[in-house]
């Protein structure tokens, strides 16, 4: 094989290497339960809190609704 081939393919084998690595830290960290990226719950409004909301968008459209 030719010397420089052979440099490309070491190169190669030493990024493919860095990246199993990577995988494996991941996989430690899912198997221990702390994902490295934390997984976000679906934020709840109560149905008073979105009532509030809409009556305020409401009262701000009638005020530009006014202007106009």
């Amino acid at each position: 094989m030719d010397t420089k081939r052979l440099l490309t393919v070491a190169k190669r084998i030493e990024a493919l290497e860095g990246q199993l690595a990577n995988l494996k830290n991941e996989a430690r960290h899912i198997v221990a339960g702390q994902l490295t990226s934390p997984i976000r719950k679906g934020r709840k409004m109560s149905a008073a809190a979105r009532r509030k909301i809409s009556e305020a968008m409401r009262k701000r459209w009638a005020a530009i609704k006014k202007r106009v």
